[in-house]
């Protein structure tokens, strides 16, 4: 795109994920070809920069800035995956991870985790996350479909 010299993007090949600037300048490396097709990317454009979030196998989520690839910060999972869709909701994002059977909400800003909700299966892949009225639906791998009251936490 003409005049956007400063846009970035995931470069994906057999063995690694580079995110990178238009002189393809990486700004980060993840080493794993599933990150490529497992992970569902989303992009917050309400907040100030535009950031892009997206998990990953090796147990991470990443927010970076969407004008630059910086990192902006990296949640850790405790190696569960973070592979699955995910939706943002007042500066919160909602993603599920697998191992650990949890549903996450995490503050956009910073990272930080806000709550868990524990299932009894994997949240990831199996289905993407919904908000209306202030509860959350999301399924799980354990063959039931919560409902979290956003306004309870």
């Amino acid at each position: 795109m003409a005049g956007e010299k400063n846009r970035t993007g995931l470069k994906c090949n057999d063995t690694l994920i580079t995110a990178q600037d238009k002189a393809h300048t990486p700004s980060m490396t993840l080493h794993s070809p599933w990150d490529c097709f497992l992970s569902s990317p989303i992009v917050d454009e309400n907040s100030k920069e535009a950031t892009v979030y997206f998990g990953s196998s090796d147990g991470n989520l990443y927010a970076l800035n969407a004008t630059d690839g910086n990192m902006l910060w990296k949640y850790d999972a405790g190696g569960a995956w973070i592979v699955g869709s995910a939706v943002i909701k007042d500066n919160v994002f909602y993603a599920g991870t697998s191992d650990s059977y949890l549903f996450l909400a995490l503050n956009t800003k910073t990272g930080k985790e806000k709550y868990r909700f524990k299932t009894n299966g994997y949240v990831f892949g199996t289905s993407s996350p919904k908000v209306n009225n202030g509860i959350i639906y999301s399924g799980s791998a354990d063959g039931y479909l919560y409902a979290v009251n956003l306004k309870a936490h």
